[in-house]
């Protein structure tokens, strides 16, 4: 019995650390093929120092969004991410390899029943998923029909550091809403109040914290 556990141990060990390897290679061609990208386009013109600019990448996936970023120094680099009536937010202490500037990038992915979210940035990522057939079925019919507004289109835009940048804010309209209700089922379309499917914040960590704790007051 114990042979046997300790081959079961080394099979998972082995099938995690394959799932790893493969992440990160991943990773390196995606953030390869961003660098390659935003090297294509104008440099940025840095007026204000203090401030944050941020420019969209235009690209022809309709899951996938990217960012070019300068960010002034002391500048905590945090990402909120909101999906429906979830979010979760992290802090990028990373500068990368062009000091302050670097590149931001949100990726969508329906694998089987999963919808997955990838943050990825200079020099590292986070993945998040939502389990579930009906939302990953829901996306995967729908996503076209959903309201996507991008941040930062056409000429870098300047954000005070103390401020958050919505990079992307992603609504369900009307029309579809009403479908997800039909054919998928209260319980799903409750989760998307006031029919906001994702959000994608940018800023400094103590502005996003600040945002936190009034949506929380909000709410009470």
């Amino acid at each position: 019995m114990t042979k046997f556990l300790n081959t079961l141990l080394v099979l998972i060990i082995a099938i995690a650390g394959g799932r790893l390897a493969m992440r990160a290679q991943e990773y390196r061609a995606f953030a390869q093929e961003r660098v390659e990208l935003i090297e294509k386009l104008d440099g940025f013109h840095v007026r204000d120092p203090s401030k944050y600019l941020v420019q969209f990448v235009e690209n022809d996936d309709p899951m996938l969004f990217t960012w070019r970023v300068y960010n002034p120094d002391s500048f905590r680099k945090t990402a909120l991410l909101e999906l429906g009536s979830d979010h979760f937010s992290f802090v990028n202490p990373y500068r990368g390899p062009y000091g302050d500037f670097m590149w931001v990038s949100l990726r969508f992915d329906i694998i089987g029943d999963r919808l997955y979210v990838d943050t990825q940035y200079s020099g590292g990522g986070r993945r998040q998923s939502r389990r579930g057939k009906k939302l990953a079925a829901f996306c995967e019919r729908h996503w076209c029909g959903l309201e996507i507004e991008a941040f930062g289109k056409g000429e870098p835009i300047e954000v005070a550091a103390d401020q958050i940048a919505e990079l992307v804010s992603i609504t369900i309209p009307d029309e579809v809403f009403a479908r997800l209700k039909d054919e998928y089922g209260e319980e799903l379309a409750s989760r998307f109040s006031g029919q906001r499917f994702f959000r994608l914040s940018y800023g400094d960590e103590a502005a996003i914290g600040q945002f936190l704790e009034q949506s929380q007051d909000g709410l009470k």
